[in-house]
């Protein structure tokens, strides 16, 4: 962020604590095991929009735009990366347009979660797997028997794909 904003040490100096109690903070309401996905998404919304004030008490108005414009590139990268998967979806397991809006919103929110959880290197494997299953089941509710066989028969695939490329452990 320092670079791609060009941020002065002043004002790096004073996002740098901001920015690190919003990881906290975030971090403790990822981990909150009494907090819903919904509660958690609208606690981080919240917390979101008030380091975004603070953040853009410090910026100059150059700096402010160059993080919006990022900030919206990233969102609209992130839809461009759903439609290209739902459009797969429809190509390969044949979605009728009923089943794939009922499936975008299933994309849309999980999307992320499993990008994140990707990249997390704190949660288990078999807690990924977990996350990824439930994902699954979440779209497979909106398939026909058929599809659901195509789907696991792909995933099935990708496995075995998976499994040539990979380096093997002695």
């Amino acid at each position: 962020m320092r670079a791609r904003l060009g941020l002065s040490e002043e004002q790096f100096a004073k996002l740098k604590p901001v920015v690190l109690e919003e990881s906290s903070n975030l971090d403790a309401i990822k981990n909150d095991a009494t907090l819903t996905d919904s509660q958690k998404k609208e606690k981080a919304g919240v917390l979101m929009a008030s380091f975004r004030e603070k953040m853009g008490a410090v910026l100059t108005a150059e700096q402010r735009a160059q993080l919006a414009e990022e900030t919206q590139r990233r969102a609209t990268q992130g839809r461009d990366e759903i439609a290209l998967r739902l459009q797969a979806m429809k190509e390969k397991l044949g979605l009728s347009e009923e089943q794939m809006a009922k499936i975008r919103p299933v994309l849309l929110e999980e999307g992320p979660k499993l990008k994140a959880l990707k990249d997390d290197k704190t949660t288990s494997p078999e807690e990924k797997r977990a996350t990824l299953k439930q994902s699954m089941e979440r779209i497979a509710a909106e398939l026909t028997p058929e599809q659901k066989e195509k789907m696991r028969e792909q995933l099935q695939k990708r496995a075995a794909q998976n499994a040539e490329e990979s380096p093997k452990k002695p």
